[in-house]
């Protein structure tokens, strides 16, 4: 995991003085290294980073996250966070070091901007002119983004959005958002969608065989049973919607009837080409102290029930329990390592230079039309 970041020196600077703030500072810090006995800086920019915080503790979380990112991924991130009061930008910088190969330090740059006033609905404005030429842009909506004001500007602009949609307060508005976002040909990534590879990869595991393909074509049923937070907020519900919308893709199914709803189990059908119907169900299961996980446990059930599929998250350890049960001889009960995505790790990700996922996208719309009921 990557470790903080030295931070060399910080200073608060009207906000049309970052440039030139910047450029001083850089020259103070190369020139005087050597003289200082430290090691000498290497400024390195890769992205324009754009993070725009609800809160204090949302900006301080993402503060520390992308100091913590700058040894993997060195970039100009520009910091917004809005306030109250009277109409006025403020601005702070500082310059991030990690050591490297060779004696040198990588070194980036943070710009923290506070708005205020009717400010807050022009960050595009404030922010445009800061960006790094000839490097991406990308915009990180950390928590909840849909309470925030999202300047139609700077959506505009950002070459990716990276949100986490299980931060989102409502799943249908969350979903619909971002659907909206890949329709407008925006690069969008969630992190949800990349904590569900551990379960996607060990789904497919099941089906590796013969034998166990045969089940696969006779599917009847699936069950995704996800956690919510003791006040009843959906953390895992969207993870289990993507799954499912995951699951139905991959069967070359189609949505038979729309959701049916009660006692927190939603209900749904699809119809594959072959003429068969699955019945999918998500289970709303209340979170208990310690639990690992958004997704509690998804079972698949073919052949009339003779066959049955398991991945159950055990919950206060970092493993999970795999099962099978078929009339043929099959495997012994397994448990194996599913650890908790680190939000470090997640983001990395996100902010690699992986190409667009055609899947996702192909995910998302079907998600949506599930939380919909279509």
């Amino acid at each position: 995991m990557s470790s903080a970041a030295d931070v060399l020196r910080t200073e608060d600077v009207p906000l049309d003085a970052i440039e030139p703030a910047l450029r001083a500072l850089w020259r103070s810090l190369s020139g005087g290294a050597p003289a200082e006995g430290r090691p000498a800086i290497t400024r390195v920019i890769t992205m324009n980073l754009v993070v725009l915080a609800g809160t204090e503790a949302d900006a301080e979380h993402a503060l520390e996250l992308s100091g913590r990112l700058a040894e993997r991924h060195p970039s100009r991130v520009i910091l917004v966070r809005s306030r109250s009061g009277p109409e006025k930008v403020s601005a702070h910088i500082s310059i991030l070091c990690h050591p490297s190969d060779g004696g040198r330090q990588l070194c980036s740059e943070q710009i923290q901007l506070v708005t205020a006033g009717k400010t807050a609905l022009r960050i595009a404005q404030h922010v445009a002119p800061l960006f790094v030429a000839d490097v991406p842009v990308v915009l990180w909506l950390p928590r909840h983004p849909l309470l925030l004001p999202v300047d139609e500007d700077l959506l505009a602009m950002a070459d990716r959005i990276v949100v986490d949609a299980r931060s989102f307060p409502e799943t249908e508005a969350a979903l619909d958002r971002m659907t909206s976002w890949l329709e407008s040909r925006r690069e969008v990534v969630d992190l949800a969608w990349l904590r569900l590879e551990r379960w996607r990869a060990l789904t497919a595991q099941f089906f590796e065989s013969a034998d166990s393909r045969h089940d696969l074509d006779v599917l009847e049923e699936v069950e995704v049973r996800y956690r919510t937070s003791r006040e009843g907020s959906p953390e895992g519900r969207v993870e289990a919607l993507y799954f499912l919308s995951w699951l139905a893709s991959r069967l070359g199914g189609r949505w038979e009837h729309g959701a049916v709803r009660s006692a927190g189990v939603d209900r749904f059908g699809a119809l594959r080409p072959n003429h068969t119907r699955v019945e999918m169900s998500l289970v709303a299961v209340a979170r208990t102290e310690g639990a690992c996980g958004d997704l509690a446990g998804v079972t698949l059930v073919a052949d009339g029930g003779r066959c049955r599929y398991e991945i159950a998250r055990v919950e206060e350890l970092e493993v999970a329990e795999v099962v099978v049960q078929a009339p043929r001889a099959g495997p012994a009960p397994v448990r194996v390592g599913f650890p908790t995505s680190h939000p470090l790790e997640l983001l990395s990700l996100a902010l690699s230079g992986m190409p667009s996922d055609p899947l996702y996208a192909q995910v998302l719309r079907g998600a949506r039309a599930l939380a919909e009921g279509r």
